[in-house]
């Protein structure tokens, strides 16, 4: 039996074929709701084969007068009312969106977040990585330092020159530990 008359489903580009309309009038008739699809979307969408003549049989006439048109100029005519969609299929399918497109978008954006987030992470592992590093130097210098405070006491320096010693000390530390705050910052 033709599957022109049974209501098999076919591909688009066939029913285009058997209609007599473009791939582009079939997606728009299927995406209005006025031809019935599988829901899929690319190659593996089918429509039902059986050619509905109310839906299709102005579109050849409808090319013939544009051309005929084309050549002469035509008065202006009311535009034909738009076809009455469900609110089901409206909702299912908004104008210029596919599920594909919709889906790319949907996981475009969750990459992105998880961009986001992994920088976000990267950051904050940098900034706990730099403290450590600043508080073990700290540490080392402490440790360090702690040998030569005993022997500057052992040396029993004179007042002037401990306060001398002390300061110059102190302005070495605080250089220091100034230097590693920029290092921590950077």
């Amino acid at each position: 039996m033709d599957s022109a008359n049974t209501g098999e489903w076919i591909t688009m580009a066939a029913y285009a074929a058997r209609a007599g309309i473009s791939r582009a009038g079939v997606l728009k008739a299927v995406r209005e709701g006025r031809l019935e699809s599988n829901g899929k979307t690319g190659r593996e969408c089918r429509v039902r084969g059986e050619i509905m003549p109310s839906t299709y049989a102005a579109e050849p006439r409808r090319r013939k007068q544009a051309a005929k048109s084309a050549q002469k100029p035509a008065p202006k005519a009311a535009p034909a009312p738009e076809p009455e969609m469900e609110p089901e299929a409206e909702a299912e399918a908004p104008e210029g969106d596919t599920l594909f497109d919709m889906m790319t978008d949907a996981k475009l954006k969750k990459l992105k977040a998880d961009i986001a987030l992994q920088r976000q992470r990267l950051n904050e592992n940098r900034d706990a990585m730099r403290r450590k590093i600043y508080e073990e130097i700290s540490e080392a210098y402490a440790v360090s330092f702690a040998a030569l405070k005993t022997h500057i006491v052992e040396l029993r320096l004179p007042a002037a020159k401990l306060a001398a010693l002390r300061k110059i000390m102190e302005e070495s530390i605080a250089l220091f530990e100034a230097e590693l705050r920029k290092k921590q910052d950077v």
